[in-house]
Formats: structure tokens, sequence, C-alpha cells
């Protein structure tokens, strides 16, 4: 049996039974603080060691003396005293949360229909409370007995109340509690019971009382179907407040980048075994819906909506099937252990693979600091098997990843963190560029930009300025408006897989237009091109493939970096059939994934328009850039590192286009560590 579930935090949620109580008392007698909320779980450890698990959730270890070793917290929202904040539009599409239930600043809507999270959400008067008024129901908030008409309502013994939503005509009422979402008549008579994922501590009602908006302590809000009770939509946004995944009970979510690993897919074994999880992202080609997200509140079932979201791209009906028998294989690296100092100028990497009994390991692949040190072909695991691998080491730090791949795909990265001093001075790579900017287009006058190529010549000049710097040499080349057709294109991108070398970076920067075609294929759109309708779009565009084949070949020789300001544009669409907009999250999950290994920096998220300003002359997102080549970002020189990037183009475009554009930032974390990638202009020669 396969299911999925919110990644990270279930093992927090589903420790041992509660004990009143914040702190632990060592041997010794003495009293340290464990917890900020009520404490789950103590487990003593062979070693002595103790490890503790509270409500909040989190989870820690404790050495003998009660230091903390380590310690997790959970990744989500806490929705608890959220009752009254929870708040939601006529259609049940929108909604209003706290990051923070303590933080009035920490305010957030999420838009299903565009899949936009705002975290400056304006006064929106059409976002509505749940009506807690128009029946006689007191006791109802953190309450074991809540009532109506002084009638005890049927909630289990120990359990309280959280929240409340009584229907629009007054003749029944949803309860939430800690652990059931219960519906009743106006008389206090239990219509029905929603089991969930623990305490509901907010409720409320959209769509003429046809769906059951709830936020839950896993960090979910979760839409119910009120004629049965049937879920049919959870989301989940991450304490980070930039990543967010969707998902329906069948399995097709929606997720912005980064973030579609926050879930996963559990497969039980038996009784004698433990489960087997894997990411959602393993599947992504069969489950990364988001027409389907879109629809499944106005079908109210997430089967029609799937056949609607088919129907819509005239494609043919989607098959729903079982992952267990198209599983990828799944890795760990036994030795070395993670954060372990490494003295020797080479190591041995021991590791074992796992796979279904007859499969046949296509590919293994052991990363160092993102660069493919060693690959192995066809190797038959038979169900499981072990192996090593002698890697040389250079440098003060390296992360080591093993990747492992069969017929049906890669399998999750396993990753440790070695530590070393530096023996010899680091390589000092060559950049190679490749900057392609269409403002004018052969056939459409419709589609005219104003800064693509601006933005494309100025991204290189800043560029050239990074030689001798980080950079020993800067090769580049620029293709705007004319020169960049297709075939041009292609070379561009041939000239860099020819000569970039191991340990060498690459850069490569696109400003235009892109769309979907009717079966959500990735296009990018050249000089030539024709959006008539989707047969003349696949013939004149840039396919995806063929960049993202380029780009991950790259990525396995050094640092690759993709600047992606293509995203939506409702010119695109004008009279064209069967093109959609394009579909720029998937891509940067796409690149960034630990088997792509690419850094993806796009302009926007979601349905987002990319933004041009004239008395900026170039687009919002290149203007951005380019300040933080130029020293103007408040990030400390003279390095630029991926994150340095993230925070100021985040910050800054959201000050530029007041709020209406998002660039996000995807990096494969499993590939290598926030590393440096430019220098501010004044420190670059």
């Amino acid at each position: 049996m396969s299911r999925m579930s919110v990644n990270h935090i279930a093992v927090l949620l589903a420790i041992g039974a509660i004990v009143p109580m914040q702190s632990f008392v060592s041997r010794a007698r003495q009293v340290f603080p464990a917890a900020s909320n009520t404490i789950a779980d103590i487990r003593e450890l062979s070693d002595g060691r103790v490890v503790v698990a509270s409500m909040a959730p989190s989870l820690s270890l404790f050495d003998r003396t009660g230091s903390v070793l380590w310690k997790h917290d959970a990744l989500g929202t806490d929705f608890s005293d959220q009752a009254a904040t929870l708040k939601v539009s006529l259609d049940g599409k929108q909604v209003l949360f706290h990051f923070d239930r303590n933080d009035d600043k920490s305010l957030a809507t999420f838009d299903i229909s565009t899949r936009a999270l705002d975290l400056s959400p304006a006064q929106r008067p059409e976002l509505i409370a749940a009506r807690v008024e128009g029946l006689p129901i007191t006791n109802w908030r953190n309450s074991g007995e809540p009532k109506i008409k002084r009638k005890l309502l049927a909630i289990e013994r120990y359990e309280i109340s959280r929240s409340l939503a009584i229907t629009h005509d007054a003749r029944s009422f949803w309860l939430g509690s800690d652990w059931s979402l219960r519906h009743f008549d106006a008389t206090g008579a239990l219509i029905r019971t929603i089991q969930g994922t623990g305490t509901v501590y907010a409720v409320n009602l959209a769509a003429d009382d046809r769906l059951v908006i709830a936020a839950r302590d896993d960090g979910t809000i979760r839409w119910y179907r009120s004629d049965d009770g049937a879920e049919l939509l959870a989301f989940y946004p991450h304490s980070d407040r930039k990543r967010w995944v969707a998902w329906t009970p069948l399995g097709h979510y929606a997720a912005s980048p980064g973030a579609e690993d926050l879930i996963e897919w559990q497969i039980n074994r038996g009784l004698d075994q433990e489960p087997a999880t894997y990411s959602a992202s393993r599947f992504r080609d069969q489950f990364y819906r988001p027409d389907v997200i879109e629809r499944v509140l106005d079908t109210l079932d997430p089967k029609k909506a799937l056949e609607a979201a088919d129907d819509a791209a005239g494609r043919t009906r989607t098959l729903i099937k079982s992952i267990a028998e198209t599983t990828p294989p799944r890795v760990a690296i036994v030795d070395p252990a993670d954060a372990t100092f490494i003295e020797r100028p080479e190591l041995v990497v021991a590791y074992t693979i796992e796979d279904r009994p007859g499969t046949v390991i296509k590919r293994i692949r052991l990363m160092l600091d993102g660069r493919a040190e060693k690959k192995d072909q066809a190797v038959s695991a038979d169900g499981r098997m072990a192996g090593e691998f002698k890697v040389p080491l250079q440098g003060e730090q390296s992360l080591i990843t093993l990747l492992a791949e069969n017929e049906h795909g890669s399998s999750d990265p396993s990753s440790v963190r070695i530590r070393r001093d530096p023996t010899t001075e680091a390589h000092k790579p060559t950049l190679y560029v490749l900057a392609v900017g269409v403002a004018k287009f052969k056939n459409h006058s419709h589609l005219k930009l104003n800064f693509a190529d601006a933005d494309a010549n100025a991204f290189v000049e800043r560029i050239m300025k990074q030689e001798h710097g980080l950079y020993s040499r800067v090769l580049a080349q620029t293709l705007v408006n004319e020169q960049a057709t297709v075939e041009a294109i292609l070379k561009g991108l041939e000239w860099l897989e020819r000569n970039m070398s191991p340990r060498d970076v690459a850069a490569v920067f696109f400003s235009s237009h892109g769309a979907n075609d009717a079966s959500r294929q990735f296009y990018l759109l050249p000089y030539e091109v024709n959006v008539q309708d989707d047969i003349t779009l696949r013939r004149s565009a840039l396919r995806y493939v063929d960049l993202r084949d380029t780009l991950v070949h790259l990525a396995e020789r050094g640092k690759t970096l993709l600047f992606l300001d293509a995203c939506y544009s409702g010119n695109v669409l004008a009279g064209a059939k069967q093109i959609a907009p394009p579909d720029i999250d998937m891509v940067a999950a796409d690149l960034a994934s630990a088997e792509g290994g690419v850094v993806v920096f796009s302009s926007s998220t979601g349905k987002q328009f990319s933004m041009e300003y004239p008395e900026l002359g170039h687009g919002a997102f290149t203007a951005a850039l380019l300040e933080a080549f130029d020293g103007k970002s408040d990030r400390p020189p003279p390095w630029l590192r991926v994150s340095d990037l993230e925070i100021w183009l985040a910050a800054r475009v959201k000050e530029l286009t007041k709020g209406a554009q998002t660039p996000r930032t995807t990096i494969p974390g499993e590939r290598f560590i926030n590393p440096r990638v430019f220098m501010v202009q004044q420190q670059a020669r």
C-alpha cells in the first residue's frame, strides 16, 4: 500500500503519550529545559544520551549533563490559536493565515488559482472569518465540554474542542477538536466525523458551505467536501515563508520551486520491514499537475479534476497507476559519517543500493561538490548491493552525493559533508557565459518586449568584469533579436558543452517569452517563433529538453547557473490555440533536482507577469541583478554567494514591482554548499 504524507514531521507527531511537563530531570536531580511545548515522550539511549519529543512538535537529543546535542523543530506553520485568523474567499480558493500566531506581521494569503503566496497582503474584506454566532453554542474554544443549549456535544474523553464554524443557514455547524473534525446539526446531533492528522485549530466554510477548510496541527490547511467529509486538497506552507506544496489524495500536486520534496510517498512492506519512502519529485512526470490543483475545488472531486484538466488541454485521459512497480532505487552512503574530518588526499566512500529484485541499475554517480567524480554503468542490483568508490579530494570542505538510476528514474540522493584543511591553492576556474535576449519577433509584433535585448547585453557587460577576480577568464557569447534563432542558440549551447572543463563554471542568461504546449512541454521563444498553435510552436521554438540536456551535462563538470526571465505573458496566448502559460516552477524544480544539479534564478513564480520599467531600462529582475553586480546590494562584499543573490533579488524585485513579482532561486542543496559565484564590481579586478 502506498500513501502520500508530509515529509520530515510525521515522526514528531507519532511519539508516545502526553506527559504534562516541559523539562526533564537528570540522574543528579538537575532540571533542564527541554522543549517550548508539552513533552510527549522521553527515551534514554544505550549510551546514556536522552531523546525528548514535544508536542510543538520538536525532537531533541541531550547528553548526560543535559546539554543539547541537536534539535529539530517542525518545518510547518503553527496554526494554534488561529480560529479567528483563518479567513477564506467565498469560493474557498483563497485563504488567509498567520505563519506565526504571535507575529501580526506574519500574515499571508495563498491563492490556489494563481498558485501565489503573498506575504504582504493588502486589506482583503472579501476574505471572511468563520461564523461563530447564530446558534447557542458555548464553551467551544479550548474546552473539554462544548455545549449547545447546555447540552454536551459528543467529543472524546480528555479531548479539547478548538474551533467552530456555523453554516450560513444556521442549520448545522462544524467543530474542530484535538482528534477530529465533527459535523453536528442544529440540535447537537452528530452527523459525521472526519478523522485526521491531529488537532483542528481553525475551521471555516466556503462555496455555499459545500467546502470545509481546516487548519491542523501538522502544519497543513485541508479542504473537505461537506457532503461526505472526503478530503479534496491539502496545502502545506513551510515556515521559511517561501516554499509551499499542495496535493490531492490521488497524489497530484503543485509546488513552489524547491518545495516538492516536503511531501513523500510511503510504501508499506509488512510488519517485519520498515516502509520504503520516496520523495514526490521521484514521480514528477506522473504527479506534478498544477492544472489539477487549480480545478479540484470546482469539481469537488480529485478524479474529476484530473479528467477536466486533461480535457481542457486536449490530452488523452490520464490513467491512475500505482507507484509500487515504478519506484527508483534507494541509496545510502555507509562511510564516511557526516561531518567527518579527512586528512588523506583520497577518500573511500562505501555505499549500499536497494531496489526491487530483478531490476538493473543503469548508472551510479558519485558527486563531489556537484561534479561527477565517479560513474558505474549497468550494474544488476538484484534487490540489494554494496560497493565503494575512491575519490581524490581538494579544498577545505566537500559535499559528497550518491545517486543511482534504474529504468524508472533516479534515486533520492544520499549526501554527507566532510571537512578538510586546504592543502593546495584553490583552482581558479574559467567562466563560460551564453546570454540570449529576444525583444523583437519576426512573425509576431504583439510579442514585442521592451528590454530583453538590453538585459542580455548588460548581463554580459557586467559578467566580463568578473575576469581576474573569482575567475581566471570569462568567455561569453551574446545572441539578441535576429541573432537569437533556434539554430544559433543550439550552437551556443554546443559551444558551452564542448569548451567547459571540469571545475569550470557556466552561466546561461535567457530573456524572452516562454510557453507550454498542450502536453505541458515547455518551450523558450526565439526570434523566428510561430505561436499560431501548439503545432507551429513545437516546430519553431527552443525545446526545454535541449536546454536541459546541455545544462545537466555541464553541471556534472562544474557549477552551472541559469538566469531565466521567460515567465508568464498574456501576449503569447493572444489568439493562440492550445498554448498554455509557461510552468517555470516545474522547470526550476527539474533543473535544480539532485540529478539535475543546476542553480536556477527565475524572475517570477506561478502565473505572475515579469515586469519591465522604462525608468530602469531593464526588466525588474535584471535591474536587481545588475545592482548586485555593481555592489549596490545590502550583501557584504566582496563575494556574492548563491544565497546572497537569492536574498537580494527577492527583496529588491519585490520593492521595484510593489509586490507584483516574486523571483525564485532554486538550489540543488544535495550537490554543493552555497558556493561563491561572483564578486561585486569594485572587487572584481
